[in-house]
């Protein structure tokens, strides 16, 4: 199987673009021509290597809108959703505050339905800053996990469709890769 890289810089064309919805389980993945289950797979297989927490499509070179995300990391009900077409339905907060680079977390005036905390990037190597995100989220996708062990067929929409309601830091990581989806990066949201 071929084998991806993680595509890096706040200037990096992939990760600035903003991705599409994924229709058809049959088609190949545009830019690296795998099966969308291969490439989930090898999505997963990155992850495990960079011991990462989530993993959206632009990092491993295509812009389709997939995100891997672990949720209760460490904890033992521990799962891995492979999220297809995700999107964030409600936020406890839907702000924005650029908090300057360094500064602590304890120093930041929080408002009510956020939280502060460190984040760090595989696409962003060695960056890690405060971010404000809702403390509280719903997210909602088609259930992409079964692409991690058969080729799946036919319309995205004959997948399950699930909606998470996700705190603390299982919504900072959704947040985290949906942001990917859009373009954004976490550099994005720093003063």
């Amino acid at each position: 199987m071929k084998k991806t890289k993680i595509e890096v810089g706040k200037e990096n064309e992939i990760l600035r673009t903003k991705s599409v919805d994924v229709v058809n389980l049959d088609a190949k993945t545009p830019n690296l021509s795998f099966s969308l289950s291969s490439f989930v797979q090898e999505m997963k297989r990155q992850l495990e290597t960079e011991k990462g927490l989530g993993l959206a499509a632009p990092q491993v070179g295509e812009n389709l809108k997939i995100c891997l995300c672990r949720i209760n990391h460490k904890e033992a009900n521990e799962m891995l959703f492979v999220m297809i077409n995700p999107k964030i339905t409600w936020k406890s907060w839907d702000g924005e505050m650029k908090i300057p680079f360094g500064m602590n977390a304890e120093d930041v005036i929080v408002p009510k339905g956020a939280n502060v905390d460190e984040e760090g990037c595989l696409s962003l190597p060695g960056y890690y800053t405060n971010i404000a995100r809702a403390n509280e989220i719903s997210v909602d996708f088609f259930d992409g996990r079964g692409l991690l062990k058969k080729g799946a067929k036919g319309k995205v929409s004959n997948l399950d469709r699930i909606t998470l309601n996700l705190e603390d830091w299982n919504a900072r990581v959704v947040q985290h890769e949906t942001d990917h989806l859009n373009g954004v990066l976490m550099c994005d949201r720093v003063g």
